[in-house]
């Protein structure tokens, strides 16, 4: 099983722009792909396989083929619409990891860690994952709201690291983007989680150097 990306799809639409997507024998969407088609309005049309071996489009018969704005997974349905937000984030921090894997695979695989820990915290209970405390946000402090250790510029996205550093920064940014509409007694969890991504950013530019002193 081959896995599509967002980046292999959005060079495939650059080259030739198309109005519906088949998925090739073989392949599935990954979040961030799939979230593509979506923003663009593209429709997906899954292929399925009748008794007599011919492919056809929808999912059963009497079914409507469905547009990628009927596509809502279950998780999110009949949820409030910062849960609905929360959702789609998860499926970024999924992307992030997958796009991550190869170049920085520590970073990756604590992505799909907070994934979890944003599903957690979307449904009410304490993010699960150990938070240790650093120089600039004690472990007393890290269910509040933390101002950036230092400000990401060009210079930091052009560094060896530069590639983790953005794409954490972008988590974060979306993150935090979304707190003002969350209840105040559910904030404290992705409160912590965008304080990891803090942490992250530090080590992956300055190792075990606090970059907020």
């Amino acid at each position: 099983m081959r896995f599509l990306t967002e980046a292999e799809l959005r060079d495939r639409y650059g080259k030739e722009p198309f109005e519906v997507y088949v998925p090739e024998t073989g392949t599935r969407l990954t979040p961030g792909g799939r979230q593509f088609l979506l923003d663009r309005g593209i429709r997906l049309t899954e292929k399925a396989v009748t008794s007599g071996g011919n492919h056809r489009s929808g999912t059963a018969d009497g079914q409507k083929e469905q547009s990628p704005g009927d596509k809502v997974p279950a998780t999110c349905k009949q949820t409030a619409e910062w849960s609905r937000k929360l959702c789609t984030i998860q499926a970024d921090f999924l992307d992030a990891g997958l796009r991550l894997m190869e170049r920085d695979p520590l970073a990756a695989r604590e992505l799909f860690e907070l994934e979890r820990a944003l599903a957690e915290a979307r449904a009410g209970r304490e993010a699960a994952f150990a938070f240790t405390g650093c120089t600039g946000i004690p472990e007393a402090q890290c269910r509040k709201e933390q101002e950036d250790c230092f400000e990401i510029t060009g210079f930091h996205a052009q560094s060896p690291n530069g590639i983790t550093i953005i794409t954490l920064h972008g988590l974060r940014c979306r993150l935090r983007e979304l707190i003002p509409e969350i209840p105040e007694k559910d904030r404290g969890g992705i409160c912590k989680i965008i304080n990891r991504l803090s942490q992250m950013i530090c080590m992956a530019f300055g190792g075990k150097i606090c970059q907020k002193q």
